[in-house]
């Protein structure tokens, strides 16, 4: 998420044909799911686009994420951290195997870390595991992690879905062939991948956990989204991802898809650097909030997909704290922006009087375009700019899911963004058909009071 103007828009719009009828038990049970890309590879140590849509079935995690976004133990049975908060000790769970039958272990664990760390690799998604200076075996099933600082959350890094633990034994003897046929312990593995087409799952009767639905996923690659949506509405595919928002206004009008939002993790915005002027006066950085319609960003490039920010981490992630209401407000910005550069409102005037003469040159010195005399519009609150606000956000983005409305629906594996309606074992959850881009919220101050210290 970098100081901002900051805005997360609705990237997914999931389109999905649930077919009338209980299916015939003989019959496999197979979801397709039409997506705009191909990945070369679906190895943990590298993440492109719709990567991850995949990686959430393939592979299991130390920990992984619940629909809030709190991550819970997946492979872990238990874990202690010591008092200075710099070593995790996790004991795994016991009789997981990976595909290829061998066990998921603390060597295991330590291998993968040790894998996607290595500096010939140039992973990266080894940001992360780089918080963790060591990993140790000290059993068969326990594992230690030494971190070279206390890191709150690390557990959130290794619940990410590119935090997943692989087979070494498969590891080796595929090399670069491994991102074509991951070996983890997830609830299915790729039988097929044939590309520019498709890329198909099945289920790993060996998983350890919820039974999935579907027998199989079927990833068709289709880059056009209007070929994505025909495809739902013919039903050949029963889920498509990563639609654009222009398509919100198709699934509303059509009464066999339901549309389907999910909130979001990406942010827009902007950074500020607090060291030079005219941004090391607060009175400026306000000014770029107020003057910021959070709105009509939304309402005009986001197509109403996405929400106004409420803080640099939104809701959906650990430690997120709101950090308060800015309103669009012109008048207030150009007030606090003439106060914050005074030098800048004193050159404008005389551009207005049509008495420009000097404007190129002790002024813009005095600006700090030279370096010389830098700006003297203005002091910082008690001086320090860690405590002044150091961004402007825009908004909160907002998942958009589709769904054609027939027949059951079923949670796929432990994909989250096909939305939680699909659940495992058939259950079935209504979705607000009438759902719209969540809060009111926009802007920043400061975060202050938002500090949570340790390791929950």
């Amino acid at each position: 998420m970098r100081t901002r103007l900051g805005l997360i828009f609705a990237s997914v719009l999931v389109l999905a044909i649930l077919v009338t009828g209980s299916p015939i038990s003989a019959q496999p049970k197979v979801l397709v799911i039409a997506i705009p890309s191909e990945p070369s590879h679906i190895d943990p140590s590298d993440s492109m686009g719709v990567q991850h849509d995949l990686n959430y079935h393939i592979y299991r995690k130390l920990y992984t994420f619940t629909p809030e976004m709190t991550p819970e133990p997946d492979l872990v049975a238990s874990d202690r951290v010591s008092g200075d908060q710099k070593t995790w000790t996790l004991e795994l769970k016991r009789g997981i195997t990976f595909f290829d039958g061998t066990p998921v272990n603390a060597a295991a664990v330590k291998y993968s870390i040790d894998r996607m760390l290595e500096p010939g690799r140039k992973a990266p998604m080894a940001i992360l595991f780089r918080p963790i200076k060591e990993a140790r075996v000290k059993g068969e099933y326990t594992i230690e992690l030494e971190t070279t600082e206390p890191f709150a959350s690390l557990k959130n890094n290794l619940a990410h879905p590119n935090a997943g633990i692989i087979s070494p034994k498969a590891d080796k003897e595929l090399g670069a062939r491994f991102g074509r046929a991951p070996v983890s312990a997830g609830p299915y593995m790729v039988e097929e991948w044939v590309s520019g087409d498709k890329i198909t799952l099945t289920r790993f009767p060996g998983y350890q956990g919820s039974k999935p639905y579907y027998d199989k996923l079927v990833f068709r690659i289709v880059p056009a989204a209007e070929t994505r949506l025909a495809m739902v509405e013919r039903n050949e595919a029963q889920v498509a991802i990563r639609m654009p928002p222009t398509f919100v206004k198709v699934a509303n009008a059509n009464s066999d898809l339901q549309l389907i939002r999910l909130e979001g993790t990406r942010l827009f915005y902007f950074w500020f650097n607090l060291e030079k002027p005219p941004l090391n006066d607060l009175r400026v950085r306000r000014a770029l909030n107020l003057a910021v319609d959070r709105a009509a960003i939304i309402k005009s490039v986001a197509l109403g997909a996405a929400s106004p920010a409420r803080s640099v981490m939104e809701k959906l992630i650990s430690y997120s704290c709101p950090v308060g209401e800015l309103e669009f407000n012109p008048d207030q910005a150009r007030k606090l922006r003439r106060e914050g550069e005074p030098h800048r409102a004193r050159r404008h005037q005389r551009a207005e009087r049509g008495d420009g003469g000097d404007v190129g040159g002790a002024d813009a010195r005095e600006h700090g375009g030279d370096g010389e005399r830098g700006h003297s519009g203005g002091e910082l609150i008690d001086g320090d700019p860690a405590h002044q606000p150091a961004l402007v956000l825009v908004g909160n983005g907002v998942h958009v899911d589709l769904r054609f409305r027939r027949g059951r629906s079923a949670r796929v594996g432990t994909h989250r963004s096909l939305g939680e309606d699909l659940r495992a074992d058939g259950d079935r959850r209504p979705i607000d058909r009438n759902a719209t881009a969540a809060g009111a919220l926009g802007g920043v101050q400061r975060a202050v009071g938002c500090h949570q210290q340790g390791v929950r």
